[in-house]
């Protein structure tokens, strides 16, 4: 008898369904970050990322970390995303230190107000440039782009995190499964 074993990775609370697994962090008050039953792609909660009014500088984030998730395997992250706001602030994605990925929304809009307007995307994918193996830490960050004063608050609510495993894990589960399954008769 032989078994195969995949790898598949994937975050806990990717949904956001409870306030565990992701650490909030900031390094300035008018930037913040909270649960939301406001909107969500998944379940009943989303995480938002918020920009308030008044001045700022592109120093400013917000961001929540998820520490220790197996990247071994992985090839891309996707994500589900609404965006209110009309100025143009950048929802960052790192590994460790490294970025992987920027999205700035322009444009998908669902509604308009005199205030700005409301864009929901979903499926977002970062295909990874290089391999992570191993552990790292994974940050969601809402940067600000410059040295301004915003009348409008920016928000990022985010949804549906996901990691994409190399098509060989994919099909290593599967093979996995068939077998337990095959076995079981």
């Amino acid at each position: 008898m032989f078994t195969l074993s995949a790898n598949a990775a994937v975050f806990s609370n990717s949904s956001f369904e409870s306030a565990d697994s992701w650490v909030y962090s900031s390094n300035n008050a008018r930037m913040s970050g909270y649960y939301s039953t406001g909107w969500h792609s998944e379940g009943s909660q989303c995480y938002v990322l918020q920009r308030g009014t008044g001045g700022t500088n592109s120093s400013y984030y917000a961001q929540i970390t998820q520490a220790n998730v197996n990247f071994t395997g992985v090839t891309s992250i996707i994500f589900d995303c609404q965006d209110t706001g009309i100025d143009v602030v950048k929802l960052q994605f790192f590994i460790d230190d490294q970025k992987i990925g920027e999205y700035t929304n322009n444009g998908h809009t669902d509604s308009s107000t005199s205030w700005g307007s409301t864009a929901t995307v979903y499926n977002i994918e970062f295909a990874f440039t290089q391999a992570f193996t191993g552990q790292h830490n994974f940050i969601i960050r809402l940067q600000e782009i410059g040295n301004y004063s915003p009348a409008d608050a920016k928000y990022y609510r985010v949804d549906n995190v996901r990691l994409t495993p190399e098509p060989t894990t994919i099909a290593l589960l599967g093979l996995g499964c068939l077998s337990f399954i095959r076995r079981k008769k």
